[in-house]
């Protein structure tokens, strides 16, 4: 009973803020701990030595998207 009341005060308490998560701004880590945007690439470096990546949305999180292309990191 009591997980029903904390689920619906949250809800009304997000539909009274007009907070959802689309208007939440998603950010990735880049090389260097700085914050990058959805869409922005970066050379990353994997297992398979350094590989140019995406930044993306996975289940509303950000996440990289490694591609097959291999890049040289920036000094």
């Amino acid at each position: 009973m009591a997980l029903r009341i904390a689920t619906l005060a949250a809800s009304l308490l997000l539909s009274v803020t007009g907070v959802c998560a689309s208007t939440i701004p998603l950010t990735c880590l880049g090389p260097g701990g700085r914050e990058v945007s959805l869409g922005v690439q970066a050379c990353l470096p994997t297992g398979q030595g350094p590989r140019l990546a995406v930044c993306s949305r996975v289940l509303n999180v950000s996440s990289w998207a490694f591609t097959e292309i291999g890049c040289m990191p920036s000094p």
